[in-house]
């Protein structure tokens, strides 16, 4: 497949794709959202998903630390089997956890279930 825009040519090398989006590609990115996009579908009840080209965030927001626990560890766990039946593999070490807390909060120290098989 052959792209010309005003003054590149852009190719793209034949490769059989069993499954996800081959990277490096001109569409990788588009193709990749639109493949992860049901994604937000599962975690709308308890979760804001915000999607951005490769990176997504998962944003849960409570008041209570035993109902933010449960929460979390419930969102992942589907967050989790979305993952098993897409045939996607999270990247736990490019994975990080941030708290953002009012001054009269104290950290919330969760126990967090992350990918377990």
């Amino acid at each position: 497949m052959t792209i010309t825009g005003k003054t590149n040519v852009h190719y793209s090398r034949w490769e059989l794709i069993k499954q996800g989006v081959p990277q490096g590609s001109i569409l990788g990115p588009l193709l990749f959202l639109l493949y992860i996009n049901d994604l937000t579908t599962i975690t709308a009840e308890n979760a804001k998903l915000v999607l951005y080209a490769d990176d997504t965030s998962l944003i849960i927001t409570i008041d209570n630390y035993t109902e933010f626990t449960i929460k979390l560890n419930n969102v992942l766990k589907d967050v989790q089997e979305w993952f098993r039946s897409n045939l996607l593999i999270l990247n736990l070490n490019k994975t990080t956890y941030l708290q953002f807390l009012t001054k009269n909060k104290q950290k919330i120290d969760s126990n967090i279930t992350l990918m377990s098989k």
